[in-house]
This record gives structure tokens, sequence and C-alpha cells, in this order.
């Protein structure tokens, strides 16, 4: 086992545009996770906010060899052209958390993580760490049993609100579905305090599935080594890309109907997922930041401005240039200040009550039809605006503990749009022209008919 060293480069962000000849979308299915844990502790409402950092970084491979943006692997260096895959997303009754399957290592070990477009980072239990130290599943990666296993001089330490992860970073293999990385930069945890380490597992009468860690989504610039050490590497996705295993520097997100199946999405990398789509994608630009030490522009993570919200008529308007909010598979509802989630409720449904930050509505709201309008800014600052609606009753759920109805907002300092509203869309995250798109969501009743006709 020899260490792995890190190197930092700006490369022009319009590169990631470039297609590959002959390298087919890949399409991964996600799983259904049962999980009826408080919306407070949901990995994003937790999560400590950082300072945003330059989202173009490379990795200096094993042999000492340097990979950039510009130098995707030629057909001949192709291990094999890859085919249209599906990854499941485990997907929560309640909740809606998503998890994906993983093998890391020679031999391969498996993992079960939460599949997470809030965080870069993708970490799971060491050896180390038993379920005192916070890793509940009992699956920890062994790398003394991996003969690809790599060691870095990284150190790891995310921090919650609520606790923290603390281990390092390391080399080693990592599979998803028929996708297969030789040298993705990972993270393994010691000791582990927070969300992860709070769900209940079989034996105490809780989920079937206990998640073992993060599958992190976003941006090189949201790696905890480039926020702590100045050093980054890309994240799966962008990986796939830089190693000529997807044709576009994109991927999509469908999430199914939760009741239905354990397998309830699917993620397609290198391609949108366009038979799952009933209408037009609209776009928005990712947020982009001044470094305040550097002057770069940067891309930090999964965030869109938004301008406002429109509820029957009444409008909930933020600034011209609108509020950033992250667009989190990680997370469950949609979280908003008091202020705005409390107005935004009582246009919905007057008789709102406010129980344990949450809000009660009549189940008859399950049958409201009335429109809720999301307004961004078009994608290219061309000075327009776009929306995404839908129904008032796609925001209403009944608990199954008490037969009361709840909106899938909730009072927070955060700005979030998670699953639960996601899940009525096919979503884009583009890191090649870093915009953000939105397409309704077929629903499952109308595909089902539609299959059926063309029998």
């Amino acid at each position: 086992m020899r260490p792995i060293s890190f190197a930092l480069a700006l490369v022009a962000a319009t590169v990631l545009g470039v297609s590959a000849k002959d390298v087919e979308p890949v399409k991964l299915p996600l799983r259904r996770i049962a999980r009826r844990s408080s919306p407070t502790n949901d990995v994003r409402y937790q999560r400590n906010s950082f300072q945003p950092v330059h989202y173009d970084t490379i990795l200096e491979n094993a042999d000492g060899t340097t990979t950039t943006v510009e130098s995707r692997d030629t057909d001949d260096q192709k291990e094999e052209t890859t085919t249209n895959y599906t990854v499941p997303l485990l997907n929560d009754l309640e909740l809606y958390e998503l998890a994906v399957n993983v093998e890391i290592g020679t031999p391969p070990q498996e993992f079960l993580l939460l599949f997470d477009t809030g965080s870069a980072d993708t970490w799971i239990p060491s050896n180390k760490c038993s379920e005192t130290d916070g890793c509940l599943s009992g699956h920890q990666f062994d790398h003394t049993q991996s003969s690809t296993f790599h060691e870095t001089k990284y150190p790891l330490n995310i921090t919650y609100g609520t606790g923290n992860a603390m281990g390092d970073y390391f080399v080693d293999t990592l599979r998803v579905g028929d996708l297969t990385l030789d040298k993705q930069v990972l993270a393994m945890v010691d000791t582990n305090e927070g969300p992860i380490a709070q769900q209940s597992t079989a034996e105490d009468g809780g989920d079937e599935y206990v998640l073992d860690g993060i599958f992190g989504a976003g941006y090189p610039g949201g790696t905890i080594m480039y926020q702590r050490f100045n050093q980054s590497y890309y994240p799966f996705a962008q990986s796939l890309y830089l190693a000529n295993k997807i044709p576009e520097p994109l991927f999509s997100v469908f999430i199914g109907e939760s009741e239905k199946s354990e397998w309830c999405g699917e993620i397609t990398f290198g391609d949108i997922n366009k038979e799952k789509m009933d209408g037009d994608l609209v776009y928005t630009d990712v947020v982009t930041y001044t470094h305040r030490t550097t002057g770069l522009s940067v891309h930090e993570r999964w965030t869109a401005w938004v301008q406002g919200f429109q509820v029957k008529n009444v409008n909930f308007k933020f600034s011209k240039t609108g509020t950033p909010f992250a667009i989190d598979t990680g997370s469950n509802f949609m979280y908003l200040p008091k202020h705005l989630a409390t107005q935004l409720a009582k246009t919905i449904a007057p008789d709102v009550e406010i129980v344990d930050n949450q809000f009660i509505v009549d189940c008859k709201y399950q049958q409201d039809n009335d429109e809720v309008k999301i307004v961004f800014p078009e994608a290219g600052g061309q000075g327009t605006s776009v929306f995404i609606g839908l129904p008032v009753k796609r925001l209403v759920g009944k608990r199954e503990e008490d037969g009361q109805c709840m909106l899938f907002f909730v009072p927070s300092e955060h700005y979030i749009i998670g699953n639960m509203l996601l899940r009525n869309y096919v979503t884009v995250f583009d890191f090649g022209q870093h915009r953000i798109g939105f397409a309704p969501a077929v629903e499952e009743e109308k595909k089902a008919e539609d299959d059926t006709t063309t029998q």
C-alpha cells in the first residue's frame, strides 16, 4: 500500500462539454429504505455550511500520471464501451431516503449508501468503527483485504450540527452497478455521530435496511479535502466522464413511487432519462460564488437561485436575483425559513396547525389541485424566469402512525429542496454547463396505461 498524492489545477469549465464517441449513457437503479425519523434528523438539516471553493481539480493517479479534464481516455485506452445501466435508489416509505448499492475494493466489499447531491465525499465505515462508534450496520471496510487499496495523507473530518464523522481518505476500486472506477478517492470513518448513527436497526424493531454511509454526488469543490487542505479530486460522476465511460457531463435522477417497489427510481449517468419525462425541461444555473481569497468564480454544490413562490395567486418574492436553494437528494422535505414556511402553509391551508415543527393540515388537501409554483431565473443569464409547478396534493402526506396529514415542507434555518418535491420531476445535474434542469415526471399510473395501449 503506497500513498496517493494530489495536485490542484485550474481548467476551463467549458472543456467538460466535449462529448465522447461510442459511449452510451449508464442507468443505475435506486432503492427504497424505510425511515421514519423526524425532519430534524435529516442529513442536510444538521450539516453546517462551508465556504465555496473552486470545482476544477485533478487527481494524480497511483502511477504518477495526471488526469485532467482535457485528457479523457481515448477509445484505445478504454477497457470497454459502456452500456445503458440503471442504479436502484432505496427509498423511504415516508421520508423518501434514497440509497444506492456499491462495491469497494478487490475483492469487492458491499455497502448501502445514501445518494446525496448535497455533499461531495463518499464515505463508508472503517474496520475500526463499531456500533458504539456510530456505525450501526455491521458492514465495515477492511482495507487490509483489498489488493487495490492505497492510503493517502489526508484525514477526513465532516462536521454536522449535532456531531461529526472522522476518518481518512483512501483510493480504491469503486463499482456501482456495472460501472467500475479503478482509482477513485473515497473515505472511511472511524467514528460517526449524527443522522447515520441515529438509525433504528431491525434488532430494535426498526428498518430492514440500514445505511452504511454517504454517496456524495456533488462538486469537487465541495469535498472536505479541498475545504481543509486546498487539494481535491473528482467525485464519481465527474470521474466517469473523465474516464470516458459516459457520453455527456451530466446525470439525471428519477424518483418513483415509494410504496410500490423496493426499487424506486433511477440515476442515469451521461444522459437525460427522457422516457420518465412528461413535459419539457427547464434549466436554471448553478449558483457561482467569488472566492474571497482567490477571486475565482466557484461552484461548491448543487445550488440554484429561487426568485419566489406562487400559491393560489399569492406571490412570495425574494430579490430579483433570488435566494440560493440546495437541490438535494440527501434531504427529505423542502426546508424554508420559519416566516416563509408559515406564510406558505397558511396560504395553502388557513386552518393549518404547527405541531413539533411540522405543519398539520386537514386530509382534504390531499385532493387539492391548486398549483404551487417555484420560480427560477432561466439558465444563461437572459433575464427571463422559468418555473416548476405541482398541485398542493403532491405536497401533502398522511402519517401511518396517527392518520394525520402534513405538508412536505418544514421550518428551518436552511433553504433546501428535497426529494419529497423532487420525486415529481426528472432532475438533471449538468456539471458541463453548470445548470440544473427539471421536467415533470411521468406518473406511474399514466405510464402503465401508455404501456398497455402500445402492446
